[in-house]
C-alpha cells in the first residue's frame, strides 16, 4: 500500500524548503530521516511536512545546516510521539563543556538552557493539512497544480 502524503516536488513547494537544501542535507547525513524512496518518488507524510517546513524556515534565517537539521529532526521525533503538541521550543545548553540542542515543549532541566527558537507546530500542522487538502482537490478536478 503506498504511503499517504505529498510527493517531494509538492512537499518542498508547500514547505518552502529548496530541493538543493534538502538534497544537500540528506546527502551530507545531516538530515537522516528523509522519507524512504524504495525506488519510487519520495512521499512526505504530515509529520515529515512539518519537519521540512521547520527546516526550510531555519535555512531562511541562515541557521547553520547541521544545527537546522538537528532541530528539524528533533521536531519530527517529538511530533511523531506526541502529535497533539501545539508548541515546541529548541533549546541550547552546555554540559561538560559541550553544546547540546534539545527540542521540547517546555524548559529542559539542564542548567541554564537558552531558548533558540519556538515553533507553533500545531499551526504548522494545520497549514500543511490545508496544503494537502488543496492538492487533493486540484487532483480531483483534473489539475496537477
Amino acid at each position: 500500500m503506498p504511503k499517504e502524503g505529498l510527493p517531494i516536488t509538492h512537499a518542498l513547494a508547500l514547505t518552502g524548503l529548496s530541493r538543493n537544501d534538502f538534497m544537500n542535507a540528506t546527502q551530507r547525513g545531516l538530515y537522516p530521516t528523509p522519507p524512504v524512496t524504495n525506488g519510487i518518488p519520495r512521499v512526505f507524510d504530515l509529520d515529515e511536512l512539518v519537519a521540512a517546513y521547520v527546516l526550510g524556515w531555519l535555512y531562511e534565517r541562515s541557521v547553520q545546516p547541521a544545527v537546522a537539521c538537528e532541530i528539524a529532526v528533533g521536531v519530527l521525533e517529538r511530533i511523531r510521539t506526541r502529535p497533539k503538541l501545539e508548541t515546541l521550543i529548541a533549546w541550547k545548553y552546555t554540559l561538560a563543556g559541550e553544546h547540546h540542542i534539545i527540542v521540547s515543549p517546555r524548559r529542559p532541566s539542564a542548567r541554564n538552557p537558552v531558548e533558540l527558537f519556538s515553533f507553533a507546530v500545531g499551526d504548522i500542522r494545520r497549514l500543511m493539512l490545508a496544503g494537502i487538502k488543496q492538492k487533493t482537490i486540484d487532483e480531483a478536478q483534473g489539475g496537477s497544480a
